[in-house]
């Protein structure tokens, strides 16, 4: 079985409860509204260069007023997907600044999504993947899909941090000094 080839020593039951867990928290809108709040103010609030985050329309406050949300109604995103701009590049309607740019956005991002997930608050998009990021007009990055967005366990932050804190506080005291 797939399951215990991939983890050896687990136990199928348990698995296959986890997943269909997984499944059905993916599929609640409510779970994934409140992810959708969370990176809005995660990515939001630290300004990143590069980096937008889908919003939630205002129709979508007046559809979704209790915890049981039915449907998400977000913002319209003017630009592309991620994929669709990558083809561009490989067949070359892409200029070399625009090149750089996105190379620069998208290294902002990833040292954004796993710095903050190490030594932030903890919240990170789990599915983020060519086609859960688009690009807008302005040549921001734009993440979308939060339904299996999360916050990591406490356990795992009290690792991270007694292992690591050193490497953080040090890189941030060398940024002071230079």
């Amino acid at each position: 079985m797939l399951i215990k080839a991939c983890n050896p020593g687990s136990n199928e039951i348990d698995e296959i409860k986890s997943l269909k867990a997984k499944i059905f928290e993916e599929l609640n809108f409510s779970i994934e509204r409140q992810n959708i709040l969370l990176g809005i103010r995660f990515y939001g609030r630290n300004g990143v260069y590069g980096i937008k985050t889908v919003k939630l329309s205002n129709y979508d406050n007046s559809l979704n007023n209790d915890d049981k949300a039915k449907v998400i109604v977000l913002e319209y995103i003017n630009g592309i997907e991620l994929s669709e701009y990558l083809d561009r590049i490989r067949a070359g309607y892409e200029k070399e600044d625009k090149i750089q740019h996105f190379k620069d956005v998208i290294k902002n991002l990833i040292y954004f999504w796993i710095f903050e997930f190490l030594f932030g608050n903890g919240f990170y998009h789990s599915d983020m993947h060519i086609k859960n990021l688009m690009l807008d007009e302005d040549g921001a990055i734009v993440i979308i899909d939060y339904g299996y967005a999360s916050t990591r366990d406490k356990y795992f932050t009290k690792i991270i941090r007694s292992k690591y804190a050193n490497v953080h506080q040090g890189r941030k005291e060398e940024k002071k000094n230079n």
